[in-house]
């Protein structure tokens, strides 16, 4: 037993002596928004790899001071917040509250340089009452769902400081892309990691050309070795390529750049035609009166699935179905317009603020 090896000769190493790079350092289970939570096993070498290449886009030294705030069990929180800054030698700055009021605080008090936030945190303060001066902050990064538009731009308009999206999966340890501040797209999740290969591909498997929808993979020293005691749910994401199916609906630019669609398991279909809910659910964050959405495929016995949109109105404004609907019909095709808006106090989320499409379609 290591433990006991250890206890009654204290020059001995913590460590077996066996280890490798390969072995298994963490166990950091998916979110489930999509189905069951698997245990990723990510390795040692998964785990610096990529700190390494994360580094490598947004340095950070001994200078910087990082704000935790997401969960630590989380592989967003557990590697961006806390593994990352501590190989660099950087400062933490721990806060358990998400009042916006209180993360601004924590800015302003402590110096931070860096901070990652989810979708929902940067919504919280956009909205927020008065400006403050959080030029200490050398770059915010968003990641774990994607970041509205709107939001994205509220949240600049206030604070003038950038939001650099980032995309990632608790398979690739997790990040695989992050606009870089000299060359922001906005709507972009940036390019890979170097490092990081990533390919779109079609149905039939063949590579998409620049622009064109289909399905992201990616391929790197970053991805998992595989799920614990799942070894039909490893062979369905990992090719003996080394090859990782995300699950996500993307393209690519010119540049490489990626953009997310939607989730595969998210996809609408119609009639035949296929709907994107992020197409639909961005539209409905441009609507000033409209805090939070979820658009979902519902069964419909004639059309395969009917559009349903799940909607929280922001305080001071009462649910509007029919104003909602013109304001799409104005900016939508007319077969992308939800047959049903639902409105809710609240949209169901997991710990990091990801909004549960699951609950609602099986309500």
């Amino acid at each position: 037993d290591q433990r006991a090896r250890t206890a009654s000769d204290p020059e001995a190493s913590p460590f077996p002596d066996d280890l490798t790079e390969d072995d298994v350092c963490s166990f950091v289970y998916t979110s489930g928004t999509t189905g069951s939570p698997k245990g990723a096993m990510l390795t040692h070498r998964n785990l610096t790899g990529n700190a390494d290449q994360f580094n490598a886009v947004l340095p950070q030294t001994e200078e910087d001071n990082i704000l935790c705030i997401l969960p630590m069990f989380h592989c967003y929180g557990w590697t961006t917040s806390i593994m990352n800054p501590i190989s660099r030698g950087c400062s933490i700055t721990v806060l358990r509250t998400k009042s916006p009021t209180e993360i601004v605080n924590a800015i302003i008090r402590y110096h931070v340089t860096v901070a990652f936030m989810v979708p929902p945190m940067y919504h919280l303060l956009a909205r927020r009452g008065d400006p403050a001066n959080m030029n200490s902050v050398r770059f915010f990064v968003s990641g774990g769902a994607c970041l509205p538009q709107p939001v994205a731009q509220a949240f600049i308009e206030r604070y003038h400081r950038p939001v650099l999206e980032g995309y990632g999966l608790t398979e690739a340890s997790p990040v695989v892309s992050v606009l870089p501040p000299h060359h922001i797209k906005y709507l972009s999740v940036g390019p890979a990691l170097p490092g990081i290969q990533v390919k779109v591909l079609s149905e039939d498997h063949t590579v998409c050309e620049p622009g064109v929808v289909g399905e992201l993979y990616v391929k790197g020293v970053n991805v998992m070795k595989g799920y614990w005691h799942k070894p039909e749910e490893t062979e369905n994401v990992l090719s003996a390529g080394g090859w990782l199916r995300t699950g996500d609906l993307a393209y690519l630019d010119d540049e490489n750049y990626i953009y997310i669609v939607d989730r595969v398991k998210d996809l609408i279909i119609m009639n035949g035609e296929n709907i994107y809910p992020g197409e639909v659910e961005s539209c409905l964050y441009e609507m000033n009166e409209i805090s939070e959405c979820a658009v979902i495929g519902h069964p419909d016995p004639l059309r395969g699935q009917a559009i349903w949109a799940y909607v929280v109105m922001k305080d001071g404004f009462d649910f509007n179905e029919d104003k909602i609907r013109r304001y799409l019909m104005k900016n939508l095709a007319a077969y992308k317009i939800p047959r049903r808006f639902i409105p809710m106090d609240a949209l169901p989320k997991n710990p990091t603020g990801k909004i549960l499409k699951r609950v609602l379609r099986n309500d």
